[in-house]
């Protein structure tokens, strides 16, 4: 699988939620992210496959899921990417449900859209979604 695919199908998963995959932590006013929620996946979490995924890689950087187990390093929508990639992949998605959960009048679709047409253009992909 080439980068341009995998792009395009996380986006396409993305853009197919209602809201980011986060939840609020009791006295934190931000949101934390997460891999896998009640409301769908991040960016990284729609990379990796039920059989790969494990609940311990919540709260954890794709760089630290990636370096910690190798096996995830070899995912076909990972192996594109580098680790510099994979961080910016999941800093979008935050920075993105940050956004989101501070302006809700702005659908969750057209946030993610719009800060992944930002990355597209960083990482000399196009925004085929």
């Amino acid at each position: 699988m080439d980068k341009q695919t995998a792009f395009n199908y996380v986006c396409r998963q993305l853009m197919s939620q209602a809201k980011p995959s986060f939840h609020y932590v009791k006295g934190d006013p931000d949101p934390n992210c997460l891999y896998r929620s009640e409301n769908g996946r991040c960016a990284i979490g729609w990379m990796i496959p039920n059989n790969a995924y494990r609940k311990k890689f919540e709260y954890k950087s794709a760089t630290t899921i990636v370096y910690k187990n190798p096996h995830i390093r070899n995912l076909p929508h990972i192996r594109p990417w580098t680790i510099e990639e994979l961080d910016a992949l999941q800093k979008v998605h935050d920075k993105a449900a940050l956004t989101w959960s501070d302006n809700q009048q702005q659908s969750w679709p057209a946030v993610i859209r719009e800060h992944f047409e930002a990355l597209a253009s960083r990482i000399n992909l196009k925004m085929e979604v």
